[in-house]
C-alpha cells in the first residue's frame, strides 16, 4: 500500500509522490528496506578547525566546502561501505516478476530463492533502488552551488518515459510532475548533504539559504542479525569513517570519476567476495584487499583518536572486526545470509519472514519504561493535533498548491 498522509496538501504531495514512484520504478523497488545513517560534525569542532586550516572565508562557507570535501571522499570509499555492510546476496524470484528477462543473470540457490555467488549488496545493484533516467544525470559534487543547480534542473527536466505515465488523467494524480526527478529526494545518490527543512521548503533552497548541517548516508543494507537493522560497533565505525573522509585530502572530481565510483560500487555489489575482483583506482587496477587494507589503516589514526575520548577502546574494536570481513570474506554478512540460507534449505522468502518474526519477538518483550511510554503517547495525541490543525487550515486548492511549491526559486524564501 502507498503510505497515507493525510488530507493535508504537504500530506497529499508525500502521497502522490510515492504513487509517481511505483509507476516509475514499479511497486516492488518499494518494497526495498535500507538504512539511513544520517552525520554531523559538532558546531563547536568548526571554528577550530578552520583556524587550523588556517581559512578566512566566512565560516558557513568553509563548513559547506569541508562538507563537500568529505561527501567526495566518501563517495570514493563507497564500495567499502558496499561490501562491510553488504547483507542482500540473495533474493525472491518473484521480485523480478516484471522484469524477467534480468533473471537469467542469476543463479537459484535453492526452490524461491536467487542470488550471485560473490555478491554483497544487489540491494544496491543495477536490480536494487537505482534508476535508468537517474543514470544519465551528471549531478557536480565538487561544490555546493553547482550540486543545488544541478539538483534542482534536474526537477524541471521533462523525461519522455515519465511523459508517457501521465501526469494527472481526470482528476487523478499518477506524479508530481514529468520530470527526471519529480522532487530532489528522489535522487538516489550514496550520499547527499542535508539541511533540514521548514514547513514546505525544498531541500535545495534549505542548502542555499542555511548551507550543510548534516550528511546522510544510503548506502547501508540492513544488518539482518540485529533486531533495529545496525549494531552500535558498526556505528562506532562509521562515525570513525565519516571522520577520516573529513580529514583526508578531498581534490574535486575528475569528468570519469563519477564513472568510476558508480562501477566500482556495482562491482562490489555483484562480486565483491570474488578473491580475483579488481576495483578502478585513479586510473589503475588494485585488489579490493589491498585498497581495504590502506584504506582501514588510515581509519585507524581516528580511531585511537576517538578511543582516548572513552573508557575502553571500542573505535579500534570496531575497525578489527571491520578489517576481519576482509581478511576473511567468510566472515562477511553476505557470507553468512548465504550460509544460513544453504544450511536451512529455506526459500528467501521462508528465511526473511523468520528472521522478522524472531526481531517482532524481541522487541514484543521488551521492558517499556512507563515514564517512556507516557513520553511517547504525548508526542502522538501533539503529533495528531498538529496534523488536524494543517489540515482544517488548508484552504489552497492542490493543484494550485504544487504550483506554488514548484515556483519556489533558489533566490526567493518559501511561499507556501
Amino acid at each position: 500500500p502507498i503510505a497515507d498522509y493525510g488530507r493535508s496538501n504537504i500530506g497529499r504531495m508525500k502521497h502522490v509522490y510515492r504513487i509517481g514512484l511505483g509507476h516509475r520504478y514499479g511497486k516492488s523497488m518499494q518494497a526495498i528496506s535500507g538504512l539511513h545513517f544520517n552525520y554531523s560534525i559538532a558546531e563547536s569542532f568548526w571554528p577550530i578547525y578552520q583556524q587550523s586550516e588556517q581559512n578566512t572565508e566566512p565560516l558557513q562557507t568553509f563548513i559547506n566546502t569541508a562538507y563537500m570535501g568529505l561527501i567526495r571522499n566518501i563517495r570514493r570509499y563507497s564500495w567499502l561501505l558496499t561490501y562491510l555492510f553488504g547483507s542482500s546476496p540473495a533474493f525472491c524470484p518473484a521480485f523480478l516478476n516484471d522484469r524477467k528477462h534480468l533473471i537469467p543473470r542469476f543463479d537459484e540457490l535453492n526452490p524461491g530463492t536467487m542470488y550471485k555467488p560473490h555478491a554483497t549488496s544487489l540491494r544496491m545493484s543495477e536490480i536494487g533502488y537505482q534508476s535508468n533516467a537517474q543514470a544519465t544525470l551528471k549531478i557536480c559534487f565538487n561544490n555546493l552551488d553547482d550540486y543545488i543547480n544541478d539538483l534542482s534542473r534536474a526537477t524541471t527536466t521533462p523525461f519522455s518515459d515519465y511523459q508517457s505515465i501521465g501526469v494527472k488523467i481526470g482528476d487523478r494524480y499518477r506524479q508530481l510532475n514529468d520530470s527526471v526527478l519529480q522532487i530532489e529526494n528522489e535522487y538516489y545518490s550514496p550520499v547527499r548533504p542535508k539541511q533540514p527543512i521548514k514547513s514546505c521548503e525544498k531541500p535545495s533552497l534549505a542548502l542555499k539559504s542555511r548551507g550543510i548541517r548534516y550528511i546522510e548516508l544510503r548506502m547501508l543494507d540492513l544488518n539482518l542479525s540485529e533486531p533495529l537493522g545496525i549494531s552500535e560497533q558498526q556505528c562506532q565505525f562509521l562515525e570513525s569513517f565519516v571522520l577520516f573522509c573529513l580529514l583526508e585530502p578531498s581534490p574535486p572530481h575528475s569528468e570519469n570519476e563519477p564513472a568510476e565510483i558508480r562501477q566500482n560500487i556495482l562491482k562490489v555489489a555483484y562480486d565483491g567476495r570474488n578473491p580475483d575482483l579488481l576495483l578502478n583506482h585513479n586510473g589503475e587496477a588494485v585488489s579490493v584487499q589491498s585498497w581495504a587494507t590502506s584504506t582501514l589503516a588510515s581509519v585507524a589514526s581516528l580511531c585511537q583518536l576517538l578511543d582516548d575520548q572513552v573508557e575502553d577502546p571500542v573505535y579500534m574494536t570496531a575497525l578489527a572486526h571491520q578489517q576481519r570481513m576482509f581478511d576473511n570474506p567468510q566472515l562477511s554478512h553476505s557470507t553468512q545470509i548465504l550460509y544460513d540460507l544453504q544450511t536451512s534449505n529455506q526459500s528467501f522468502g521462508e528465511y526473511a519472514l523468520q528472521l522478522s518474526q524472531a526481531h517482532r519477538q524481541y522487541f514484543n518483550q521488551l521492558a517499556v519504561d512507563e515514564k517512556k511510554n507516557q513520553w511517547f503517547h504525548s508526542l502522538t495525541v501533539d503529533s495528531i493535533r498538529k496534523q488536524q490543525q494543517i489540515e482544517t487550515q488548508d484552504a489552497l486548492p492542490f493543484d494550485d498548491f504544487l504550483k506554488k511549491y514548484f515556483s519556489q526559486q533558489l533566490d526567493k524564501s518559501v511561499v507556501c
